[in-house]
């Protein structure tokens, strides 16, 4: 199947077909939504040119989503129409699956070259950011909420619950074998979500994974290489920019099982992890810094009950000397445990790791079996 969409985009009806020309406040339309569906396959499918989202799967179970391909299937609406307010969460994205439990998504592609297209002088309300000329597109590929989650619905013949209205109904997805290029966000999970990624590659996206539950990122690549020289216009994202953002904007953190093994991340200017909220552990991975990008940060005030960081190759390649050298900042958690990393710095700059409790009492604090070269100072 394929499909080519002719809107793409403007702020009002009559301005829809004048050509490509996207704004900061409109979300367009989408191409494919299944809804209350048993099993539902979509294969081989290319979309093209839709200005909008591709792909919504919802309140379905055990779909399968196979060999789709998007290029330029992307919106998002960054600002309000009064041109006041951020606006964060919003329609632009490739492929979708929501309420639904048992999605798999796999060998999929988005491809989103798309950017605003807009007066220079139009700029972010809380960052000064100019929206000219930036990315235009919300999510590649995401999978949120629970099924039917607190409603009083009748659960799908494959699963049961405690209860119709037990709001703990998590939902399960696979992503594999998944690229994505040019979006806000590439990968996403959120609201009691569980999603296995697996082989996936996220590059030229703000963040590359957003991970706001529990999930499994294994054999994944994420390149910040280029995108790092831009700076968001939402300011909410641009502080949590990051390869991986562990958990941010979702609740019950304590509860959240986030790991992170055998990937490899590189980044220029921002760090390689974000932390936020909740227990994450991360283990058998590269990550690779150049200029001033960091390897882990903490980014929030949040506490996190407890960070695992184990096995790890931890490159600085390049870096450019600065006043403040911190390259991994550890704060505002429980339990902290940091051990049997190897540490290469290729640079002559120094670089500082500052593993501390920060405002919050660390209960449990283990640096142990490190290999620490010359120029890294241990706080």
């Amino acid at each position: 199947m394929i499909i080519q969409g002719k809107n793409q985009g403007g702020p009002t009806y009559n301005t829809m077909n004048n050509g490509a020309h996207p704004t900061p406040y409109s979300d367009g339309t989408l191409a494919i939504h299944i809804m209350y569906a048993d099993s539902p396959i979509l294969k081989d499918i290319e979309i093209s040119n839709v200005y909008g989202s591709g792909i919504c799967i919802w309140k379905c179970t055990d779909a399968i989503i196979q060999n789709v391909t998007t290029y330029n299937v992307s919106a998002n609406q960054v600002l309000s129409a009064d041109g006041k307010n951020e606006s964060v969460d919003h329609f632009g994205y490739s492929i979708w699956s929501g309420a639904s439990a048992n999605t798999k998504i796999s060998n999929c592609k988005a491809f989103n070259y798309r950017v605003y297209s807009c007066d220079p002088k139009l700029k972010s309300p809380h960052n000064n950011e100019q929206y000219d000329g930036k990315i235009c597109g919300y999510i590649g590929i995401y999978c949120e909420y629970s099924p039917i989650q607190g409603n009083k619905n009748i659960e799908s013949i494959h699963y049961e619950w405690l209860s119709d209205e037990n709001t703990d109904k998590r939902g399960y997805a696979k992503v594999i074998n998944c690229f994505v290029r040019g979006y806000t966000f590439g990968f996403k999970s959120e609201s009691l979500m569980y999603i296995h990624f697996d082989n996936c590659k996220a590059i030229y996206n703000y963040i590359g994974f957003s991970i706001q539950a529990s999930a499994l990122i294994e054999n994944c690549y994420i390149n910040g290489l280029t995108i790092d020289y831009e700076r968001c216009p939402q300011q909410g994202i641009e502080s949590q920019r990051g390869g991986v953002c562990f958990s941010w904007w979702s609740g019950e953190n304590n509860l959240h099982e986030q790991y992170l093994l055998n990937s490899y991340i590189e980044s220029r200017k921002y760090q390689c992890i974000s932390l936020g909220k909740g227990t994450v552990t991360i283990q058998h991975n590269t990550l690779r810094i150049y200029e001033s990008a960091a390897l882990i940060k903490t980014v929030t005030s949040f506490e996190l009950a407890k960070v695992k960081i184990s096995e790890n190759r931890l490159i600085i390649d390049n870096i450019k000397p600065i006043t403040s050298p911190e390259h991994i900042r550890i704060t505002n958690t429980q339990k902290t445990d940091f051990s049997e990393n190897y540490l290469y710095n290729l640079s002559n700059a120094p670089c500082e790791l500052n593993i501390s409790n920060g405002t919050l009492k660390t209960t449990y604090l283990m640096v142990i079996s490190n290999i620490f070269p010359p120029l890294i100072t241990v706080l």
